[in-house]
């Protein structure tokens, strides 16, 4: 530097360090974006306020109890991969047709890694209804009015924790080529017929042969 051959050699030191000082900073905020604002803000939830059909991954989350809509649908049908969907407490109410479901999580060609939690249902044919699918977890559902409370067909590596099964006909169905289903911690009560069963499903009918447990 041209600067610093009129300088004393202290003053050589300090400008020779506050250079190096500048560049430490500059580089620090390449580096750091978060000292820039750079951070990416996590991902709100998707809100729900009626019946849909959820098709993209992601964070979906109930912001009002929903009325059922068609006689003999789902309410809200999830048919993506790597979706969770939050209840946050609220309840869907059917209309107690038959083939009605309030959540099915389904696709022919197969669906995974699905969260469904904290979802009230009442008054339907199949209150939460796994098809088709593998690592799906259904957590902290409340299903009381319905035919029954939850059904798993062909599934695997599949997951029913906490909640309360209530006066349905049947509590949980679980159809014979599902294997690997973990049933945990649930409060059943006053579910006619039974509540964890086995039955034989025929896709042509709505209602299983069910072997009484």
């Amino acid at each position: 530097m041209v600067l610093t051959r009129f300088l004393s050699s202290k003053a050589k030191w300090v400008v020779l360090l506050l250079g190096f000082g500048i560049i430490l900073t500059v580089s620090g905020l390449v580096v750091q974006p978060a000292l820039l604002g750079l951070t990416p803000s996590t991902e709100e939830p998707v809100p729900i306020s009626h019946c849909t059909v959820i098709s993209e991954e992601g964070t979906y989350i109930l912001t009002q109890d929903i009325q059922g809509g068609g006689l003999a649908s789902s309410c809200i049908r999830i048919k993506e991969s790597h979706v969770t969907l939050r209840g946050g407490e609220h309840t869907l109410t059917g209309r107690g047709a038959t083939d009605s479901t309030a959540v099915l999580v389904s696709n022919p060609h197969g669906v995974s890694d699905v969260t469904v939690r904290s979802v009230k249902a009442t008054r339907w044919n199949r209150g939460v209804h796994i098809a088709n699918a593998s690592d799906i977890m259904i957590r902290d559902v409340d299903a009381w009015r319905n035919a029954e409370g939850v059904t798993i067909w062909n599934s695997t590596n599949s997951k029913v924790i906490g909640g309360r099964l209530t006066n349905n006909l049947f509590g949980i169905i679980i159809d014979q080529p599902s294997n690997d289903i973990s049933i945990s911690s649930i409060h059943f009560e006053g579910n006619t017929v039974g509540n964890v069963s086995r039955g034989e499903y025929n896709q042509d009918r709505s209602q299983p042969h069910v072997q009484r447990q």
